[in-house]
């Protein structure tokens, strides 16, 4: 009962926050390029008869995994009957951010049940619900794993804190958690190494079993990567940093041979220090050997490709920079400060080494979130972990105060941001027929409308924003950033486009610094068309205009 209580008040949230967008998704039409790409290589696996990951017509390896495709694939399965896979796919996908944040508000409120009332259980979803950063990836319409990610991070530190408190059973589902987020992308292993961490402090604590209990986990981590390896292995090499891969076998196996030395440090029967620090010197020695064998998993996103040009290619991408200006600053990070704050707040109480420790892991992962805005819900997901914690230690008063800063704050925050001119919509489902004649043809777009175009549309792109992709992204921005000129610039025409797709808005084509010569953007969206593009058609709705390249 609880459970659905938590679930429905998420969600209810979540589709009241974004309320204006729901008419769009049932006129068909998703949010975040990734959710159109991720329909495209479902779609065109079912018409091979095999989920791959190349992405036809775009000319590029998608790396994601195949757990999220998979699952959409078997949700959308009953209703094929009755709507067709397209359709079918497009409304499963669609549902499937507020399920995720409704599933996301369960795990919450579990994770630290121990610690709080269960009549203010409840707030956590409420306070999942009306996050701003976890609605931007759970909102109607969009189909992304980075709700997922922030539920498998929150389940293996309940179970990781759990283990380290002493209970039996929990190391096992900490460690299944941990394979299931590396599943779904390795960009969570540091998450979940943290929270492997606290079964560490447990042993530091003298807490009964938590050497065993990291030899268990590493075990299970180490079991189920190895089964992931033999169904979804990663495209085209053994060593990937983008996809499940050896690298995450040698995690794992670092994490059990760590249980196991913590257990023979156990049998010297060490004094107080020299058991702790011995176990830290063990903990750097292991993990500083995985680092050696693999340094770039080290890098962030960054060292998840090696291609040149990387670094370029990913501050494109928005969720890559910090949050600006600073009103979306506070909507986006108050959550996790205040996660932080009541961990250390509960530390200082309880006098527990643990919470001391949750309260470090909120630190970093605050500064990530500020970093790199894609981080930020992982902030909001402990902020609304401890909001019962610290509500069911306060008195009515504190609490609607508390209750004001944590929930609504957030929500008017964006309010005092600068108001920014709206520009068109440049959508492409009003559009998408006048392209059919051209399908086969290479078009030079947006990245962001790549996905969409490929979904809509039988065109080919040049290159989009995904990690395997470099080279294309580097095509794409080349060919945007040329000098516009009288005739065809060399960067245009080794894209091979025959045709140009362009939409003047305020988030230019591809984002890559300050241009000190004119770039064809440029002059396209200050409407000075070089004479060697030729307009076909332009749609004021939308404000896409197709051009002939060439004349």
């Amino acid at each position: 009962m609880e459970a659905a209580l938590l679930f429905g008040i998420a969600v209810g949230f979540d589709l009241l926050g974004d309320w204006r967008g729901i008419p769009q998704v049932f006129a068909g039409n998703l949010f975040n390029p990734d959710s159109y790409i991720r329909l495209v290589r479902i779609e065109a696996g079912l018409r091979a008869g095999q989920i791959g990951y190349a992405i036809p017509r775009g000319g590029f390896v998608l790396h994601w995994s195949h757990l999220l495709d998979s699952i959409l694939l078997a949700a959308a399965a009953p209703l094929v009957p009755w709507l067709g896979w397209h359709r079918a796919l497009f409304w499963v996908g669609a549902a499937s951010g507020p399920v995720g944040v409704g599933l996301l508000a369960i795990a919450v409120a579990w994770a630290t049940a121990p610690l709080a009332e269960p009549s203010m259980r409840w707030w956590a979803g409420v306070a999942v619900g009306v996050a701003p950063g976890i609605g931007a990836y759970g909102r109607l319409g969009v189909i992304h794993h980075h709700v997922l990610l922030v539920l498998v991070a929150v389940m293996v530190a309940g179970w990781s804190f759990r283990a380290a408190a002493g209970w039996r059973g929990a190391a096992v589902p900490a460690g299944a958690w941990f394979a299931f987020g590396l599943w779904l992308t390795p960009e969570t292993w540091p998450f979940g190494l943290l929270s492997l961490g606290a079964i560490g402090v447990g042993w530091i604590a003298g807490n009964e079993g938590t050497a065993r209990a990291l030899t268990v986990a590493g075990a299970t981590l180490g079991s189920l990567v190895l089964a992931v390896l033999l169904v979804d292995p990663p495209p085209g090499r053994a060593v990937a940093f983008d996809h499940v891969s050896v690298v995450h076998l040698g995690l794992a196996a670092t994490i059990a041979a760590l249980g196991a030395g913590l257990a023979g440090i156990d049998r010297l029967r060490l004094g107080a220090a020299g058991r702790a620090g011995a176990g830290a010197a063990l903990a750097v020695a292991l993990l500083g050997v995985w680092a050696a064998l693999f340094p770039r998993a080290l890098l962030g996103p960054a060292g998840m490709t090696a291609s040149p040009g990387a670094a370029v290619m990913l501050a494109s991408v928005s969720e890559m920079r910090p949050a600006s200006p600073p009103a979306f600053a506070i909507a986006l990070l108050l959550g996790g400060a205040f996660g932080v704050a009541a961990s250390a707040w509960v530390a200082r109480r309880e006098r527990s080494w643990l919470a001391l420790y949750g309260a470090l892991c909120g630190l970093v992962i605050f500064v990530l979130g500020a970093r790199y805005m894609r981080f930020a819900p992982y902030g909001e997901a402990l902020g609304a972990a401890m909001l019962p914690v610290v509500l069911s230690a306060i008195g009515a008063v504190k609490r609607v105060g508390l209750l004001a800063l944590v929930l609504f704050v957030p929500r008017i925050a964006p309010s005092f941001a600068p108001v920014q001119q709206a520009g068109p919509g440049c959508a492409l489902a009003d559009v998408a027929g006048r392209l059919a004649p051209d399908a086969g043809e290479i078009v030079l777009a947006s990245a962001d409308l790549t996905p969409e175009l490929l979904y809509r549309t039988g065109v080919r792109t040049v290159g989009g924003l995904y990690l395997r992709d470099v080279p294309g992204f580097l095509r794409l921005r080349a060919a945007w950033d040329a000098d516009p000129g009288r005739t065809v610039p060399e960067a245009v025409r080794a894209t091979g486009a025959r045709l140009l797709l362009f939409c003047a808005r305020p988030a230019v084509p591809v984002t890559a610094g300050a241009r000190t010569h004119p770039t064809l953007a440029g002059a396209l969206e200050r409407g000075r068309v070089p004479p060697w593009l030729r307009p076909l058609w332009h749609d004021p709705e939308s404000g896409l205009t197709l051009y002939r390249i060439g004349g």
